[in-house]
């Protein structure tokens, strides 16, 4: 058996970037194309009109995006086959499990693509989205459909960004918390899991240690990242990278 002193850290970035709505969390793509990553961006949340303001010329070359509409029926569906295979009619950049550290896939918003996931079961199941009378087992099949893709993210070679929203979420004692928001109350605690870095956006900065506030945040490299950042996910993730592979 291997000493950790054998061990090697991938310079890969699993992150998860969570912000109230209009916070700044898509013009922080701009950074990383700007900085060279190839970005891909599934588009869920039609904010991308800003990073007009942020790109460079090289940033706009590095950018890649595919919009879906949140009212199409097939949105889960589309949404994540762009997650398997990035091809579009307009590009076809292949499959993305062979994607390298120098390519980010990006959801943007991950909140809107539970919430499509959601819509999906129902769908298939015949039942209407108003229809309170949804049981545990119908749940479970939405949760289970979510958290099988977000597992399968997390195992890709490139880095993978999920944005999210924020929401206050209730217990049982009435006792209220904040936590990156997928639909109902038990993926916000699973799918953190999956990520070694969590982040959220306030005042146009990144946070990015746990508080009080949000008990949820973390960093892969705290030695290295600051408590509190400059949007500037390229530097961030620079940092990370040199962390890891410091002698």
């Amino acid at each position: 058996m291997p000493t950790f002193e054998k061990y090697h850290s991938t310079n890969r970035v699993r992150c998860i970037i969570a912000g109230i709505s209009g916070s700044g969390k898509s013009t922080l793509l701009a950074s990383l194309a700007n900085a060279g990553y190839r970005t891909c961006v599934v588009d869920l949340d039609g904010g991308l009109d800003i990073l007009d303001s942020y790109l460079t010329a090289d940033g706009r070359k590095n950018l890649h995006y595919e919009s879906i509409s949140m009212a199409d029926p097939v949105a889960w569906t589309k949404a994540t086959n762009l997650t398997l295979n990035w091809k579009t009619p307009s590009e076809d950049l292949g499959r993305v499990d062979t994607w390298k550290e120098d390519s980010v896939l990006v959801i943007d918003s991950a909140t809107f693509w539970a919430e499509t996931c959601q819509d999906h079961v129902l769908l298939s199941k015949g039942v209407k989205k108003d229809d309170v009378s949804w049981n545990i087992a119908l749940r479970n099949v939405m949760h289970t459909y979510f958290e099988d893709q977000i597992a399968r993210l997390s195992m890709l070679k490139c880095n993978v960004i999920l944005n999210t929203h924020l929401k206050e979420i209730e217990n049982k004692s009435k006792q209220v918390r904040i936590a990156p928001e997928f639909f109902g109350k038990v993926l916000p605690d699973r799918i953190p899991k999956y990520f070694n870095d969590i982040y959220v956006l306030e005042n146009r900065k990144l946070l990015t240690k746990g508080s009080d506030i949000y008990p949820f945040v973390k960093c892969s490299a705290p030695q290295a990242v600051a408590e509190q950042e400059e949007p500037d996910l390229a530097a961030i993730f620079h940092k990370i990278v040199a962390y890891r592979n410091r002698t």
